[in-house]
């Protein structure tokens, strides 16, 4: 496919090398794709292979854990045993490790089957048909799975009601929509957006190299993200420059901080100065870099700075205006800072947790600060169904609808968020003209458990981490940006239009995180065997591997 130029009056933007290197290294590691599908360099247009998944039936043993003899395989790791507890409340249901039917293979080195009690959650066998994972199941136990070397997409599921049953609308919130439909006033939500990416180096800190190093990264990951995660309804067209563009003042002139948000800052010798407003930041920049970008109909601006900067510690968002040689712009401003650099954040997926405000999103909720979505905590970088819908990113199948009035019992497989794949990614159930349930599964998969996209690697997933989230949304809500408490201290009770629902009848163990990030409350997943009951709907989780098989019913009464 051919893209335009995303520049006007014929001027030549360098920074093309990236997107050459990617053609040329796909084409040469793969001797079946024609040169026909070479891309022009404008934007990075390869596809990301697709990881698939099947449905593997279990059949779990009830039993205590006995020590193994095989050796794991190198992608083996622990989880920590359960250490909160909680009372059962009268809105969840009972657990039961289930007694699935079906055919698991056995692990060729020890006899082992899908099912049989293991040692250490996260640890892997290899077996004829792929792996045996460990992982927490019912009652507090840890069996093996059954994961396919070669997963397939699981397809769609039938609805019962039609999408638009469950996309609820309502107005937006300051920060922006909490429903259908996301205002496009500012970044559209749909079709090409021109970017301009602009190395800055100062005279006290220069840059050193190619400024490729940080800017290759996000452009790959930002095209992959949304060529996923928008289902290819919107791509970034992109301008940027293969060497530093010197500012006109030190870097002492450009500092922004940021409001009602304690960063932890300054950075360890940084010089003592008072913060500039982010127009005026932003308008110095324009202005250095406009004799080699053309602003013509950019929505986006991000300014990378070295690395090693010192004296620039909050990363700067807003959303602005600025004066340039092709007249006036409104635009998101971003730019860099040492605290973006400082080894526990990702700069791509911070740079796209800001854009999707002003593509229309509020964000912050559920749970503001969970690492389970890119709109709460960017150590996650998936993005959530209700998130999904608001922006119309959606593709038919995509998304299990029903009412609740209407509910009859059904088994929906659904293909973890997390995972590049096409399948069902969640069920919708309306309880209310305001009120809606959200079911996920998640996995640690590509876009939860990717050190190579830049993610830290104390804030993935950890292995053998699964299981099905569940969150209301109410529109009567008006309010993000909640921190929620821990699921064993849920009173039923929020202000924020979205929020996570406990399973309060269960034990399950707490995740530790790492500095910058949140830990990870496992207290709001269900595993295998496990029912969650809320506001008159039972959801079970009654098998899993590498997609889980749900069943969303009315509960009893």
């Amino acid at each position: 496919m051919v893209y335009p130029p995303p520049w006007k009056g014929g001027r030549v933007v360098e920074g093309t090398a990236l997107e050459k290197r990617q053609v040329n290294s796909l084409v040469g590691s793969n001797p079946t794709l024609s040169a026909s599908t070479r891309c022009p360099v404008q934007c990075s247009v390869l596809m990301t292979n697709r990881v698939g998944a099947v449905l593997v039936a279990l059949v779990l043993i009830v039993g205590g854990c006995t020590p193994l003899s095989a050796s794991p395989s190198s992608d083996a790791g622990a989880s920590p045993s359960p250490t909160h507890s909680a009372s059962a409340s009268t809105e969840a249901g009972a657990s039961n490790v289930p007694n699935v039917s079906g055919a698991p293979s056995s692990s060729a080195a020890t006899g082992l089957a899908a099912g049989a009690p293991c040692p250490a959650v996260g640890e892997r066998l290899k077996n004829n048909v792929g792996w045996l994972e460990c992982r927490w199941v019912a009652q507090q136990q840890r069996h093996y799975v059954q994961l396919l070397a070669t997963p397939q997409p699981p397809g769609f599921t039938a609805t019962q009601a039609p999408l638009s049953t469950c996309r609820l609308q309502g107005a937006p919130i300051r920060d922006g929509a909490i429903a259908f439909p996301a205002s496009a006033d500012r970044i559209p939500h749909q079709g090409k957006v021109s970017v301009a990416l602009i190395p800055i180096d100062f005279s006290d800190a220069p840059g050193v190299g190619s400024p490729n190093a940080i800017i290759d990264p996000i452009i790959a990951n930002v095209n992959d993200w949304l060529r996923h995660f928008s289902n290819g309804k919107v791509e970034y067209l992109w301008q940027t420059s293969d060497q530093w563009i010197r500012a006109s003042k030190p870097s002492t002139e450009y500092v922004w901080d940021h409001p009602e948000n304690d960063t932890g800052g300054p950075a360890p010798g940084a010089v003592p100065v008072t913060p500039r407003e982010a127009i005026h930041i932003g308008q110095d920049l324009l202005e250095d870099a406009d004799a080699l970008f053309d602003y013509t109909d950019v929505k986006v601006v991000f300014f990378i700075y070295p690395k090693d900067i010192v004296n620039i510690w909050d990363a700067m968002t807003t959303w602005s205006v600025g004066q340039t040689d092709e007249g006036r712009i409104n635009y998101q401003l971003n730019a860099t800072g040492a605290w973006l650099y400082r080894g526990t954040g990702t700069p791509w997926a911070w740079f796209l947790h800001e854009n999707l405000h002003p593509h229309g999103l509020a964000g912050h909720a559920p749970n503001d600060g969970s690492p389970f979505g890119i709109m709460t905590n960017e150590s996650n970088f998936a993005l959530q169904a209700w998130d999904t819908l608001i922006l119309g990113w959606d593709v038919p199948g995509q998304f299990f609808c029903a009412s609740r009035n209407a509910l009859k019992s059904a088994d929906v497989v659904l293909s973890p968020i997390d995972r590049t794949e096409q399948g069902t990614k969640a069920i919708l159930v309306k309880l209310s003209n305001h009120e809606v349930l959200v079911v996920e599964s998640r996995r640690r998969s590509d876009w939860s458990g990717s050190p190579s996209r830049g993610q830290p690697a104390g804030a993935t997933f950890p292995k053998g981490f699964y299981g099905l989230l569940v969150y209301k949304v109410n529109l009567l809500n008006r309010s993000n940006r909640v921190w929620e408490p821990w699921a064993y201290k849920w009173t039923g009770d929020s202000k924020a239009f979205a929020y996570y629902i406990p399973n309060r009848s269960v034990t399950h163990e707490m995740l530790l995180g790492i500095e910058g990030f949140s830990w990870i409350d496992t207290g709001y997943l269900t595993y295998l065997g496990e029912t969650l009951v809320t506001d008159g709907v039972a959801i079970s989780l009654i098998t899993s591997g590498d997609v889980d098989t749900v069943r969303v019913s009315l509960a009893a009464p």
